[in-house]
């Protein structure tokens, strides 16, 4: 699976408020595909070289590429995935498919 870009400046799993990921090309193909059937209350693992980390979805939005407020740090520790929207447009497609997910164990 090729790997998701992580944004610049978000904080980092380990006990941060704010963790992103997004993808472009076949690692945006591969994203898009598993975020079609996600539904709110999902868990989600993410699994880095410092750990394992279980999130529960608690939102899910589309928003406009410019919208980058969707990335500020929350409350608690969080997960944000990005991807194109909708999924299986060519080109620069017009909106972007949000996921934020609640850190529930690590």
């Amino acid at each position: 699976m090729p790997p998701a870009g992580k944004f610049a400046n978000r904080g980092a799993v380990c006990g941060r408020t704010k963790e992103a990921a997004g993808g472009s090309g076949r690692s945006r193909a591969t994203l898009s595909r598993s975020l079609r059937t996600i539904a709110k209350n999902d868990r989600i693992q993410f699994h880095t070289l410092h750990g394992s980390y279980d999130y529960q979805v608690e939102s899910i939005e589309i928003v406009k590429p410019d919208d980058i407020g969707v990335l500020a740090p929350g409350r608690y520790p969080e997960l944000t995935l990005v991807t194109c929207y909708p999924f299986s447009y060519v080109g620069a497609a017009p909106d972007r498919f949000i996921v934020r997910a609640r850190q529930v164990a690590r």
